[in-house]
C-alpha cells in the first residue's frame, strides 16, 4: 500500500513535469494576422536538403513547411553566397548551387525568418571537361524564339546537351562543341541558363530574360459606338490594370478605359476616336497591335444631368438630342462589378427621365445609356444618400447643452438613449430616448441633486440604462463623488451603496460588465475612469461592484499617473480586462492576477485627439490625430500599434470617434477649420464616405452609434446638440 502510494506520487509528479515542459511558452509575443481566416502568422521550418552535395549548378531541393509560394520572397545562400531560386511551393524550394559558392551551411529567409541548415552542403569542385559557357544571343526573347549559346565542351549532337532556362527544360536545335541553339521554352521565365553534358554542369553568370509579349487572339466585335464596353482575349496580358495600357490608332492613338483584366482577356470601354483603327496594347512596357482595325462608331449628341451629385431615390433626368423616339433605352449605374438598371419613367428625342434606385451605394457611379444594344454614352454621377434628423426634434434634444457634456447609447431593442448635462438646467443631467420620432424624457428632468461634472455616461444591459456620471453640487460633503445609477421603469437608482471614491473633477468613466461564467445568469461589474490627483492630473483607476453592493478598487489604485483620456475599456480575446488612453500606456488585469500589468506602447506617434474600439475578437484599434491633424489607424499588436497601410481618411480632422459594426470600423470627425462633419468606413483597407459628404457645418464631438443596423451620428451644434441617422 505504501509503494502504491509513492508510486502514485511518482506518476503525479511526471505528469505536471509533462504539462509544464509543453505548455509553457518563451517571452515571445503571440503573433496576430492581417488573415482573420489564419489564427497565427506562419511558421517556416528548413528540415532537410538534397542533394548534400554538388558541383556549381546543381539543381538542389530544400524541403520544409511554411515556404512563401512567391520565389522572389524566398533568399538562399551557400555558406553566404547568393542562389537562384527557381521554384517555391509551401514545402519545397528548388534552387542552384552558385557560382562562387563552398562548403557550408545553407540558410532560407522566408516570411521575414532565416533559417539554417542542420548540416554542410559541400560544393564539388568543377571537372575542366564540364561544359563552359562563355555567352548568348539574344540577351532576352519571347517564348518560342531561338537564342544562341556559345562556350566550349558542349555535346556535339543534340541528343548529349540538356539545356534549361531558370530550371525549365528548352528544346535544343543543333548542337556542337561551342555552339548550341535552343528555342526559349513555353513556361521559361527569367533565370539562369544551365547546360548539361555527361553530367557535368556549365551554367551563365548573368540572367537571361524570358520577355512575355502580349498577343491578340479575337476581340469580341469589330465596330461599336463609342463607350461600348468590348473584351479583347489573349495572352500574357495582367491581372493589374495599372500594368496595361490599350490605345485605339496604334501607339499614338487614343487610350481605353479600362473595366477589368486577367491574364487572357481585357475589357474596356471603346474611346472616343472615330474612325477604322488598329487596337495597340502594352502590357509592362512589351506591345502588341491588332492586324484587324476595329471600327468606332460616334455616339449620339451632347447630354447632360439635371443634377449632380443627387440623392438616392431622386429623379434623374438625362437631357440628350436627336434621339429616336422608341422605347429602347435602358439606364444603368455602375460602380465596381455592380450594375443596377433604373427604370425610365418617359422619353423623347431630348431627354431621358428616371428615378435613382433605392439599393445604389453612395460614391460615384458610371451611367451608362443604351439604346438596344448600342451604347449611347457612359459618363459618371455622384450619388449619396443623406443624412436625416433623428425624429421631428432631433435638433432640440437639448436645448442649451454645448462643450459635448454628453453620451449616446443603444440598447438591445435599438432603442436610443442619450444623456446630457443640461446648461439651461443648473447643469444637472438629464436624459431622453428615441421613440422613432421624437425623443422623450427617462425618468424625471434633472436626474442628479445639482450640477454634474465633466463627461457623463451611459451604457445599456439588458435594455436597462445605467448613467455614470460626478455628482459635485447640492450634495452633503460625504454624498459627492462618482455615482452609477439605472432606471427602474421610474426612476433612476444608486448602484453600489458606496459611492466610489473620487476627486470632484473625475471624469471620462465606462461602464462595463461580464458573466462570472459561461453559462451563468450573473454578472460582474467594472468601471474605468480618470480620477485626478492633487495636481490635477489624470491617474486611472478601475473598481468592481461586490457581492455586498459596494464598489472596490480592482489591484491596485490609482493604476497609472498622468494618464489622459479614458478611450477604452473592455475585454480582450483573452479575457484580459484593458484599459487604454491618450496615455502611450496599456493597462491589463489577467483573470489569474493578482494585479495589473502596465505596458509602454511603441509606434505612436502624438497624438492630439483619439478614439479606441474592441472588435468581436478582441482585438484593441485605435484612431487619433497627429500634431498635423491627419487621421491615422492603429491595431494593437503585442507592445505595438502597428499602422493599417493605406487606411488614412483624406482628412484634417481635429475631434473624432470610432466605432464598429458587424466588424466593419466606422470613423466620425469634424474638420479642423470648418467644423464639417463626416462619417467613413473602412472596407479593404480603403475609408469610404458614409452617406452626404459635409452634410452639417460648426459641429463639434461627434460619437456614431448603430441601431438595427443604421447609424446614428450625435454631435455638438451651436447651444445645443443634434443626432442624425442614415438609413444604409
Amino acid at each position: 500500500m505504501k509503494n502504491y502510494y509513492f508510486l502514485n506520487r511518482y506518476l503525479c509528479l511526471c505528469i505536471l513535469f509533462v504539462g509544464l515542459f509543453f505548455g509553457c511558452g518563451g517571452d515571445e509575443e503571440p503573433s496576430i494576422s492581417d488573415d482573420p481566416d489564419t489564427a497565427t502568422s506562419p511558421k517556416p521550418s528548413l528540415t532537410s536538403f538534397s542533394p548534400s552535395k554538388g558541383m556549381v549548378g546543381t539543381e538542389v531541393i530544400l524541403t520544409g513547411v511554411d515556404f512563401d509560394t512567391n520565389s522572389d520572397n524566398n533568399e538562399v545562400e551557400f555558406n553566404g553566397t547568393d542562389a537562384d531560386v527557381i521554384s517555391s511551393t509551401e514545402t519545397e524550394i528548388k534552387v542552384l548551387v552558385p557560382s562562387g559558392a563552398t562548403d557550408g551551411k545553407i540558410t532560407l529567409t522566408t516570411h521575414e525568418k532565416t533559417l539554417t541548415s542542420e548540416t554542410d552542403f559541400i560544393v564539388e569542385p568543377t571537372p575542366s571537361t564540364a561544359p563552359v559557357i562563355s555567352g548568348f544571343s539574344p540577351e532576352s526573347a519571347d517564348i518560342g524564339e531561338e537564342v544562341t549559346i556559345t562556350g566550349s565542351n558542349f555535346g556535339e549532337t543534340v541528343s548529349e546537351n540538356l539545356v534549361e532556362i531558370n530550371g525549365v527544360k528548352a528544346e535544343v536545335i543543333s548542337a556542337s562543341k561551342t555552339e548550341l541553339k535552343v528555342t526559349v521554352p513555353v513556361g521559361g521565365t527569367t533565370g539562369k541558363i544551365k547546360v548539361t553534358v555527361n553530367d557535368q554542369i556549365g551554367l551563365t553568370e548573368a540572367d537571361f530574360e524570358v520577355l512575355q509579349t502580349p498577343t491578340i487572339t479575337a476581340i469580341s466585335q469589330d465596330r461599336g459606338f463609342v463607350t461600348t464596353k468590348i473584351t479583347i482575349t489573349g495572352t500574357n496580358f495582367s491581372t493589374e490594370l495599372s500594368d496595361i495600357e490599350v490605345r485605339f490608332g496604334g501607339e499614338e492613338g487614343k487610350s481605353a478605359v479600362l473595366f477589368s483584366s486577367t491574364e487572357t482577356e481585357i475589357v474596356l470601354f471603346v474611346p472616343d476616336n472615330v474612325g477604322s483603327r488598329n487596337i495597340y496594347i502594352s502590357v509592362n512596357g512589351l506591345s502588341v497591335e491588332s492586324t484587324e482595325t476595329f471600327e468606332v462608331i460616334r455616339p449620339y449628341r451632347h447630354w447632360f444631368f439635371s443634377s449632380s451629385p443627387i440623392e438616392v431615390g431622386a429623379e434623374l433626368t438625362i437631357n440628350m438630342f436627336d434621339l429616336p423616339s422608341e422605347d429602347i433605352y435602358t439606364v444603368s449605374f455602375i460602380q465596381g462589378d455592380n450594375e443596377v438598371f433604373a427604370t425610365v419613367k418617359s422619353f423623347d428625342n431630348n431627354k431621358l427621365v428616371v428615378d435613382i434606385p433605392d439599393d445604389l451605394t453612395t460614391g460615384n457611379h458610371a451611367v451608362r445609356v443604351q439604346a438596344l444594344n448600342y451604347v449611347l454614352t457612359t459618363s459618371s454621377i455622384n450619388i449619396f444618400k443623406n443624412w436625416k434628423v433623428a425624429g421631428t426634434d432631433g435638433l432640440d434634444i437639448a436645448p442649451g447643452s454645448t462643450n459635448g457634456h454628453h453620451d449616446i447609447a443603444v440598447a438591445e431593442d435599438g432603442t436610443i438613449y442619450y444623456a446630457f448635462r443640461e446648461e439651461g438646467n443648473g447643469d444637472k443631467l438629464s436624459v431622453k430616448k428615441f421613440n422613432g420620432t421624437s425623443w422623450e424624457l427617462v425618468g424625471s428632468r434633472g436626474i442628479s441633486a445639482g450640477g454634474i461634472g465633466n463627461f457623463p455616461t451611459i451604457s445599456v444591459f439588458d435594455n436597462v440604462p445605467y448613467l455614470i456620471y460626478n455628482s459635485w453640487q447640492g450634495e452633503a460633503d460625504d454624498q459627492r463623488g462618482m455615482k452609477v445609477r439605472k432606471f427602474n421603469g421610474s426612476t433612476w437608482e444608486q448602484v453600489g451603496t458606496n459611492l466610489v471614491t473620487t476627486d470632484l473633477n473625475a471624469r471620462e468613466a465606462i461602464l462595463i460588465r461580464k458573466k462570472r461564467a459561461p453559462i451563468s445568469e450573473f454578472y460582474d461589474y467594472y468601471i474605468g475612469f480618470i480620477d485626478p490627483d492633487n495636481m490635477n492630473r489624470g491617474q486611472l483607476a478601475v473598481s468592481k461592484l461586490g457581492s455586498d453592493n459596494t464598489w472596490t478598487p480592482v489591484g491596485t489604485n490609482p493604476i497609472i499617473s498622468n494618464f489622459l483620456n479614458l478611450y477604452a475599456f473592455g475585454f480582450d480575446g483573452d479575457g484580459n480586462l484593458v484599459a487604454g488612453g491618450k496615455s502611450n500606456q496599456i493597462a491589463t488585469f489577467a483573470p489569474s492576477a493578482s494585479d495589473w500589468t502596465v505596458t509602454t506602447m511603441t509606434n505612436l506617434t502624438t497624438v492630439r485627439e483619439g478614439a479606441m474600439v474592441f472588435d468581436s475578437k478582441g482585438d484593441l484599434w485605435y484612431a487619433y490625430t497627429d500634431i498635423n491633424s491627419n487621421v491615422v489607424l492603429r491595431k494593437k499588436t503585442g507592445n505595438s500599434w502597428g499602422q493599417v497601410v493605406n487606411a488614412n481618411p483624406p482628412r484634417n480632422w481635429l475631434r473624432i470617434n470610432l466605432t464598429i459594426e458587424k466588424d466593419v470600423l466606422y470613423l466620425s470627425g469634424t474638420e479642423n477649420g470648418s467644423a464639417n462633419v463626416n462619417v467613413y468606413s473602412l472596407e479593404d483597407d480603403a475609408w469610404g464616405i458614409v452617406g452626404k459628404e459635409d452634410f452639417r457645418s460648426n459641429v463639434g464631438q461627434p460619437r456614431t452609434v448603430f441601431s438595427q443596423g443604421n447609424p446614428y451620428i450625435m454631435f455638438s451644434a451651436p447651444r445645443n446638440v443634434a443626432v442624425y441617422t442614415l438609413e444604409l
